[in-house]
């Protein structure tokens, strides 16, 4: 088995699943990349059935930021001494943001797909006072 060139971490998007992304991961692994990707809490195979999509479980957010960690350890352990790159897309990219504030050198680098920024710290309200028209 050759080493590969970097792992890559796909973390899909809200009402998706992993499987979407299997093109993508194919034309990864055809350029020497490996791929990981998890369906997560509530999504695709981890929902079970149709009533418990979007169902993160009782773990609820908090789990869905941890199992970030849990996946890299996963790759990392499979793979050590690889770079790893984190991918994600729409809502895990804000589950992305988070568990980076916290745990940013479990990466190498981070993809944002269809996201925002996410204060790392609560903002502080204004003291201005507005201009009056």
């Amino acid at each position: 088995m050759s080493i590969p060139r970097t792992i890559v971490h796909l973390a899909h998007g809200m009402g998706e699943h992993s499987a979407r992304y299997r093109r993508f991961a194919q034309a990864l692994v055809d350029a020497g990349y490996v791929m990981y990707a998890n369906d997560h809490r509530g999504h695709g195979r981890t929902a079970g059935t149709t009533e418990r999509h979007g169902n993160l479980c009782p773990a609820g957010w908090r789990g869905l930021v941890d199992d970030l960690g849990a996946l890299n350890a996963h790759a990392r352990a499979e793979h050590p001494d690889t770079p790893l790159v984190m991918f994600g897309h729409s809502m895990r990219s804000f589950a992305l943001q988070q568990y980076l504030v916290k745990n940013s050198a479990n990466a190498d680098a981070a993809i944002l797909s269809g996201t925002s920024a996410i204060a790392a710290k609560p903002a502080r309200a204004s003291t201005r006072t507005p201009m009056s028209t």
